[in-house]
């Protein structure tokens, strides 16, 4: 759900919330039985905990509880669920903060093509010192897939997404993705994949819609570049079965801002929060990863990660310490390595444990000082569903 607690980077880390809420959820979505439930708890030792040059460490510690109804027939699969998440910050204790979610999901399976649609309201509740980082979130989407024969199959999607924040007005958006992606499996246990999508964001009118900017001693940097902005990206990802429990993909995505604008809050009161402010059509540029899954006996798994992403960011300056601009375009490039250790046990009754230990090391190398940083974050995650 959040950043803070588990920083695997972004490439879709704007669709981050959503992926955890079907992690939460995995009991209910797996289960025939029409009630579920899933808590789990993830707590982490986090050496950059607001993600730049300050370094402030912290200790974060994160409890989560999902529970949903799930009405399933032949061709029909629908959960209404709620997701509750409060994230406690042993030192910077003013960060707690509570994350509620709450929707409906639906899935339709014909003989050659399925059809998921689902709505979602999300809230972030902050104390009164964060209470700038609150915010309301509606969320719908529909896509269509389809089996086309030889391999192939084709993903077809449209996401609609309202962002309301309690404080940053000047931020509040409502944006509309269209994606597609083709499908192809070869014989040789190759799986290509290869889309893109399109995106575009409105945003509210400000009482300044040319430029906004306060120095970072008076709480922040805003740009304010017109009402609508727009991205496209593409990608090709190759997953390639090496052995029966070993699996290694890639994956090269390209972002291009069409508009060539952006409203971003840079920085507020020494925090940094990817998932909020930092969002993709803030900058564009290349990035690529590699992944490496292999199974092992008695329901181990290991999942090995690294990537690299160029971040040119739009219409955003580099600065100093001191708030003095170095360069007209600030520019990062951020290199992740990410390990993931887990282990499932079956407790009986249909029930199910499962132990994660996670580890996250971020090295951003920005022309800003202030984003100039390296971050670790070692976790212990444990869920248990029934």
């Amino acid at each position: 759900m959040h950043h803070n607690n588990h920083k695997k980077e972004e490439s879709e880390k704007q669709m981050k919330r959503y992926a955890i809420v079907s992690l939460l959820m995995f009991g209910v979505v797996t289960s025939r039985a029409q009630w579920g439930l899933e808590t789990s708890l993830h707590t982490s030792v986090d050496d950059n905990v607001n993600n730049n040059y300050e370094q402030l460490h912290d200790n974060v510690t994160q409890m989560n509880l999902g529970t949903g109804y799930t009405m399933d027939d032949s061709d029909w699969n629908t959960q209404v669920f709620y997701v509750g998440s409060y994230n406690y910050y042993s030192t910077l204790t003013d960060k707690i903060f509570w994350y509620h979610s709450a929707g409906i999901t639906s899935s339709y399976f014909g003989l050659d093509h399925e059809v998921d649609f689902g709505a979602t309201f999300s809230q972030r509740l902050n104390r009164s010192t964060y209470s700038f980082l609150g915010y309301n979130e509606i969320n719908g989407y529909i896509t269509y897939r389809a089996e086309l024969g030889n391999g192939f199959s084709d993903l077809v999607g449209y996401n609609a997404h309202y962002t309301s924040f309690d404080e940053l007005t000047a931020l509040n958006n409502f944006e509309n993705t269209f994606s597609v992606n083709l499908t192809k499996q070869f014989e040789s246990r190759t799986t290509v994949v290869a889309g893109g999508d399109i995106g575009v964001k409105w945003y509210s009118v400000s009482e300044n819609d040319s430029s906004i900017t306060r120095s970072r001693g008076s709480g922040g940097i805003m740009k304010s570049l017109g009402t609508v902005t727009s991205q496209t990206s593409a990608f090709v990802k190759i997953g390639q079965s090496v052995f029966e429990q070993t699996g290694i993909s890639g994956l090269v995505r390209y972002r291009v801002n069409i508009l060539n604008n952006a409203r971003s809050l840079a920085t507020m009161y020494s925090v940094t929060d990817d998932e909020i402010f930092d969002t993709r059509y803030g900058y564009e540029g290349l990035s690529y990863e590699i992944n490496v899954k292999q199974l092992f006996a008695h329901a181990f798994a290991l999942d090995l990660g690294y990537g690299v992403a160029q971040k040119n960011y739009i219409n955003s300056a580099a600065y100093d310490g001191e708030g003095n601009i170095l360069a007209p375009q600030r520019n990062d490039t951020r290199y992740i390595f990410s390990l993931a250790l887990k282990k499932g046990f079956d407790i009986g009754g249909g029930n199910s444990l499962a132990v994660m230990l996670l580890y996250d090391s971020i090295l951003n190398a920005s022309n800003d000082h202030y984003y100039n940083y390296s971050n670790n974050v070692a976790a212990l995650r444990l869920s248990l569903g029934w």
